[in-house]
């Protein structure tokens, strides 16, 4: 499911093809992008470890 979501697969699809409710996929996927966004975020926010005395 995530290798397919990753690769740019629509969750529709995915939910289509395994059979599930798009909505569940929307809860329970937490795919590389949306990870990868929020550490950015945080960094910005925070500043990266390095940037402290």
């Amino acid at each position: 499911m995530s290798l397919l979501i990753d690769a740019g697969a629509p969750i529709e699809e995915v939910a289509d093809l395994l059979g599930y409710d798009p909505q569940t996929i929307y809860r329970r996927h937490r795919g590389r992008p949306v990870v990868t966004t929020a550490a950015e975020r945080m960094e910005r926010l925070l500043g990266a470890a390095g940037d402290r005395p």
